[in-house]
This record gives C-alpha cells, structure tokens and sequence, in this order.
C-alpha cells in the first residue's frame, strides 16, 4: 500500500479515493516539487478535515469553505439578472436542504443553476462543497460544488407542507396550515423612501405550537375576512426573526386561505405563579373580576385596544399574553363568612385586599381595628385584612396621593 493509501485510510471522509488521489496530484504539481506525494496527501487531508462538518448546524458564515450531506427540500424558481460586466444575464435558483440536524439554502449559479432546475427533486441527496455566508434570510452556502450522492442516507422528511414546530429562520415558500387564535387591525406607516406601507398580523396555532404571521401592505387586508376559530392556510410565506422569536411573513407572492379541514391547537397551560417576567404563556382559571376595555396611542400613531382580566388563583395576564412585572390581583379574596381556625377556634374573616399596581403592595393591617400595619409581599397568601370603612379611606388617600390600585369588591 503506497502513502496516499495510508493517508486515506487514516481519513474518516466520504470523499472517494480517487478523487482525493487527483487532489494530491494537483498539490505536488502547485508546490512545483517542493511536497511529495506524502506530504501532499498529509496537506490535502488536513484540508478535509477542515472543511468537513457533522451537520449543518456547525456551519458557521466565519468558514472559508464547507463540505455536507444533505437532503433536497424544494427547489426555488430559476430567476435572472443583468451583469455588470457581461452582455449576457446571469442565472441563479435558491435551494432548500435539510439534514439531522438543521435546515439552511444552497444557492446555484448559472449553468449549476440550470441543472438543479432540470434534474433536483425533493428528497434528493447531494454532496455539497461551498462557501457560507449571511444571507437575506440567513444563512446561506454559495455552492462551489453540488454531487448527488443516492446511496447516502438523511433521515429528514420531505414534505410540501409544514408544522410550527418546523419553521427555521430564513425558511421561504412555507405552506401552513393553523386555526386562527387571533386578528388584529390593518395598520400605516411611513417607509423610508416616502411611500406609506400597510401592514396587519394574525396569530395562528396546529398541534405543534403557534406562530405570529405578519401581513404586508396588499395582503393586509386579509386579516380582517377572517375570526377566531377558522382554518386557514398560509401560501408562500416566509421566516423571520423579531425579539429573538420567529415569525412568518407573507408578501406579494403569498397570501392566505381558508381551507375545508380542522386543525388542532391545545396551548400548554403554564401555572400563573410560575409565570416569568418576559416569556409568553397561556393560562387557565376561573375569572374573578374583568375592566373595561381601553384605548391607547402607539407609538406609530395607531390606536390599540387593551382589556384587564383577573383570574384565581391570583396573577394577571397583561397584553399578549405577557406576565405583567408584577402580577395584578388577588391570591386570595376573603369572603364574609368564610370560616377560619385560629388557635383552635373557628373564625369569620370579613373585607377584602388591596393590591397596588405601582408598589405592589397588599392591604395593610388597620391601627384603628387591631392591625399591625405591616405590608405582605404580593407573593404569600392571605395575609392582613380591613374592614370596610378602612378600605375606603386608605382608597381616598391612595387617589389623593395619585396611586392607581386595584380593589377587589366585598363578597
């Protein structure tokens, strides 16, 4: 067995052999003799090693060049442009592929291109050899060279259609379908050429979780033809990130549909005392006490809608469903007559509790009936009570000084 064999052997590759022996041959004849075959070899998998990566979650826009195996998910539309340079167009098509381990677009280029449009398939396997980038939609590979590789196994799933659970950033041509949570209104604003765009959202959820789709200025409209409870298909959307959660977009090619069949959303319910500042959960409980619904300015001269619910066991869930700092209501709301055991003898506890929204304070006990005027942290349960007519005069007091609470009525 002569060196390069060695070397080959010692190579945990899926570069065939001969190719990696015509590799050597070039790196001897690009040295001009200063390497032999050996070192050649050694240089050649040294590179290979490189660019080799188990997966394309590790590649990284920072690689000079990668080198993976993955599976063929839809084949974008070949697409031309003008060079500078050059009396002819140029041709390029976006190709989306997938392995174990994550989801990224290959992009072909002219005569590369138009072989990908004759001949790739959903569910092909390629070999792929380029260079990452950060592209429009994220990370994409410009492909140096593209090898189908049928008897390479990816365990991915081809499909047309897609779940939430599914959706990648930089993900385009999505089809999904979802029952509609929730709608909002058309909204205007000012782009930075002039022009006004419109734009509006719809929050949509199937068995595997829920996503916010954004609408824009021709597709906008969609939003109100549609209520809460129907089943719609998003067409040819697209991902994208804001605040570190992904949403998807339809544009001009997409748009939105009402389709004849049940789609599941079953939210998974989050404990109102473990919510945190931050997140985004679903509840469930009993309501206790609504608001009215409000009205407010944004900051884009649009005007929103908000509306207070409290619940038991205690918490509020703010707009959105985002837990508020600190959470509004009541853990515990004392009713007249509600039996109590203290030191053995059974007692009728009678008022209410006080919650501030600004300190985040509880009722506090009244000098003028026995209490000790202590404060209980919104977080323990029970606690201090007033009667009546110390509630208020504390609320009079409380309005005066220009703090907004809430009072949970005597029941």
């Amino acid at each position: 067995m002569g060196v390069i064999e060695d070397v080959y052997e010692d190579l945990d590759t899926d570069v065939d052999f001969e190719e990696f022996e015509a590799a050597v041959e070039d790196k001897v004849e690009q040295m001009g003799g200063l390497a032999d075959e050996e070192t050649a070899a050694m240089l050649i998998a040294h590179e290979l090693r490189d660019q080799e990566v188990e997966g394309i979650a590790d590649v990284d826009p920072g690689m000079d060049d990668v080198k993976f195996l993955a599976k063929v998910m839809r084949v974008g539309d070949l697409r031309t442009f003008e060079r500078d340079d050059a009396d002819d167009d140029g041709r390029v098509v976006n190709v989306d592929v997938a392995d174990e381990t994550g989801r990224t677009t290959i992009t072909m280029w002219d005569g590369m291109a138009d072989d990908a449009v004759d001949r790739l398939e959903p569910g092909d396997t390629l070999r792929v050899a380029g260079r990452p980038k950060d592209g429009y939609n994220g990370l994409e590979v410009d492909v140096d060279k593209a090898e189908p590789a049928p008897d390479a196994e990816v365990d991915v799933e081809s499909t047309d259609s897609h779940r939430v659970e599914d959706l990648s950033l930089g993900l385009s041509d999505v089809n999904l379908a979802g029952r509609v949570l929730s709608t909002d209104t058309v909204r205007t604003f000012d782009r930075d050429d002039g022009s006004e765009g419109r734009v509006s959202n719809l929050v949509l959820g199937d068995p595997t979780g829920r996503i916010r789709v954004t609408l824009w200025d021709g597709k906008a409209d969609l939003a109100t033809e549609f209520a809460a409870g129907e089943t719609v298909e998003i067409v040819d959307g697209y991902v994208r990130e804001r605040d570190g959660t992904l949403e998807l977009h339809v544009g001009d090619r997409g748009t939105v549909e009402t389709v004849d069949e049940d789609v599941e959303y079953v939210p998974d319910t989050t404990d109102i005392g473990d919510l945190e500042l931050g997140e985004t959960a679903d509840v469930a409980g009993g309501v206790i006490e609504t608001d009215p619904k409000r009205t407010f300015d944004r900051d884009d001269g649009s005007e929103g809608q908000v509306r207070n619910d409290r619940g038991h066991p205690g918490g509020a869930v703010g707009r959105e469903g985002r837990p508020r700092h600190r959470p509004r209501g009541l853990r515990r709301v004392h009713r007249r007559g509600d039996p109590r055991r203290v030191a053995g003898r059974p007692r009728s506890l009678r008022g209410v509790a006080i919650h501030s929204q600004r300190y985040g304070r509880r009722a506090r006990g009244c000098h003028r009936h026995g209490g000790r005027g202590r404060a209980v942290d919104r977080r323990r349960r029970g606690g201090p009570v007033d009667r009546p007519g110390c509630v208020q005069r504390r609320r009079r007091e409380r309005r005066r000084r220009g703090i907004r609470g809430v009072v949970a009525p005597e029941r």
